[in-house]
């Protein structure tokens, strides 16, 4: 019997894309988002999409707006304006959040939230205790914004080791690459990102990325004009214990040199193995945040990896 071959697509894009479109820079109503997702995903191109992400803010009027029989995998994002500690108003931020957890049809995937200060372990594990003490189910994962564009190496990596080491605690830490500009905080370079993939897959730290990908492949070779399939393909190399060149090298890779389809992913002289692809986006890199899911799927069949409607080409 011959071995069946997985398709390089399955293993790459299957519920790659998170829908950030309520946030900046889109601000979709929450209404108008929920109803594409939903669209998006009872349609051919459902297999790409996989959470809807939402500021908590907008969690009460979700619960109301939510069809019946609808399930809906969400995360979401808790500001903290100003740069303000953590402490008692997260809690109550959270315990709001609460009862969404419990609503039909709603899997709270993650609650996401920056780490802005010096003691990335102080902050981090305030927000793990903050989320026990709002009864937060332990399966909702904490999923950590790290600035990486205007942060030192060293100031990066101490974040990384503290989500890390907060996992040993039994609730699943995420650290989320923060690849766009925000206000003043710049994008990061190639550098910058294959060192961040590089640090979280020798401490076993799960990623996300996004918002703020330029699309499926680079942007007029910008530096820091990111494709998610460059990103999968740097991550894959990144989760195999690549060499940090070797993962820069796949980031930069232009346009032109990305290429897709049932075989393999290729970025440069990379050939990406499927087997490998479907390990690291299981265990590794479970996401990336688009705001127009529309949009990733007319671009991905410009390239003939998929076709208008968001099936396999």
């Amino acid at each position: 019997m011959a071995e069946e071959i997985l398709d390089a697509r399955d293993a790459a894009l299957t519920g790659l894309f998170d829908d950030t479109s309520t946030l900046p820079p889109t601000r979709q109503p929450l209404d108008r988002a929920l109803a594409a997702h939903v669209d998006v995903r009872s349609g051919d191109a459902g297999w790409l999409c996989d959470r809807l992400v939402i500021a908590s803010a907008d969690a009460d009027a979700l619960a109301d707006a939510l069809p019946g029989g609808v399930a809906l995998r969400l995360a979401v994002v808790v500001s903290r304006a100003g740069g303000t500690a953590f402490g008692a108003p997260l809690v109550q931020d959270l315990i709001r959040l609460a009862p969404l957890a419990a609503t039909p049809g709603v899997e709270l995937t993650a609650i996401e939230v920056p780490v802005v200060g010096k003691r990335p372990d102080e902050e981090v594990a305030a927000v793990v205790e903050a989320l026990a003490a709002a009864a937060i189910p332990q399966a909702t994962a904490v999923e950590v914004d790290v600035p990486i564009g205007d942060r030192p190496a060293g100031e990066v990596l101490r974040t990384l080791t503290a989500i890390g080491a907060a996992a040993d605690g039994g609730r699943r830490m995420i650290a989320r690459a923060r690849v766009g500009a925000a206000g003043t905080v710049p994008p990061p370079g190639d550098v910058e990102l294959a060192g961040f993939l590089k640090a979280c897959a020798d401490l076993r730290v799960p990623v996300t990325a996004g918002p703020g990908l330029a699309g499926p492949v680079r942007a007029d070779d910008q530096d820091s004009a990111h494709g998610y399939l460059n990103l999968v393909a740097a991550a894959v190399m990144a989760h195999k214990g690549s060499a940090l060149a070797r993962i820069k090298g796949v980031l930069a890779a232009p346009a032109a040199q990305v290429r897709m389809g049932s075989g393999a992913l290729i970025v440069g002289d990379e050939v990406i193995e499927s087997d490998a692809t479907a390990e690291c986006r299981r265990d590794f890199l479970l996401g990336v945040g688009v705001p127009d899911v529309g949009a990733e799927i007319a671009a991905l069949h410009r390239l003939e990896v998929l076709t208008a409607e968001g099936a396999k080409a």
